[in-house]
């Protein structure tokens, strides 16, 4: 029975997991070179007790950011970059263990930040990489097919050029 009257529908909320997800992907198609340096930390999910103790012998510790740059700022002032994804909605804050986290890893000269969509993900970055675009985001060139790395020695090389970039000034 069709009615004279539909709700709309309800706005389909964001979860973490949705703007992870959109970030990484949007992190790899505009910097494929860097693409093996970002990466996610897998500390959430419901485990057993057994699985919990073996992953904490391992080292898992809790507070851990969810995504971690393993690149230096493009000014020297920062060695990585370690990303707590939190959305818009009410009661997504950071638990105590990740603002001790947060406080060990800003001492030892790491940047730390908080990232509540997808703009600011793309601002986060491009400050982080040195770079200046029109609202914090990168347009890729589209004409130029880049090459996707997938090896550890592709990404230290691609590193490697970048700081000699940066060492000679060239951009």
């Amino acid at each position: 029975m069709t009615h004279w009257y539909t709700a709309p529908k309800a706005k389909k909320r964001q979860t973490e997991h949705d703007l992870q997800t959109a970030c990484v992907r949007w992190f790899r198609y505009t910097h494929p070179e860097l693409a093996l340096c970002l990466f996610a930390v897998p500390n959430g999910g419901a485990r057993d007790r057994t699985t919990g103790a073996i992953l904490k012998a391992e080292g898992a510790t809790a507070g851990v950011a969810d995504l971690l740059l393993l690149v230096p700022s493009h000014d020297g002032k920062h060695h990585a970059l370690a990303i707590e994804m939190k959305t818009t909605e009410r009661g997504s804050v950071q638990r105590e263990t990740q603002k001790e986290w947060q406080q060990a890893v800003e001492a030892t000269g790491n940047r730390y930040e908080v990232c509540r969509d997808f703009d600011h993900f793309c601002a986060i970055i491009s400050d982080h990489l040195g770079e200046t675009h029109a609202n914090g985001v990168k347009t890729p060139a589209r004409p130029e097919k880049r090459p996707r790395i997938t090896t550890l020695k592709d990404t230290a090389e691609a590193l490697k050029r970048i700081a000699t970039q940066q060492d000679t000034g060239d951009q």
